[in-house]
């Protein structure tokens, strides 16, 4: 680790946890203002979201490790909850406060 010659042990680790730590960052943040849109009944929806979002980093870091191009499935996997948050809590704004 002195010389400095071992830097590609660890990239690629790095950047599958420097790409989670975005994603979880992003992913928290919506599920945080989507809570504030739900009613009691509907709050089941969260541990789905959160079972989605696990599974698609196992599959991001699966694919990251076997080769770059294959990671892209797990990425879907991982922003397809956040991107679902995201819609909806701009909807549930939307038509409350603008409509």
């Amino acid at each position: 680790p002195i010389a400095g010659k071992s830097e590609h042990l660890v990239e690629v680790p790095n950047r599958i946890l420097r790409n989670g730590m975005e994603q979880f960052l992003l992913h928290a943040i919506g599920l945080l203002a989507l809570t504030t849109y739900l009613d009691e009944t509907c709050m089941s929806a969260i541990p789905v979201l959160v079972s989605m979002f696990f599974v698609g980093r196992v599959f991001y870091s699966l694919g990251f490790k076997s080769s770059e191009r294959n990671r892209g499935f797990g990425f879907f996997i991982t922003f397809l909850p956040t991107l679902i948050t995201y819609g909806y809590c701009l909807y549930k704004f939307a038509t409350t406060y603008l409509l």
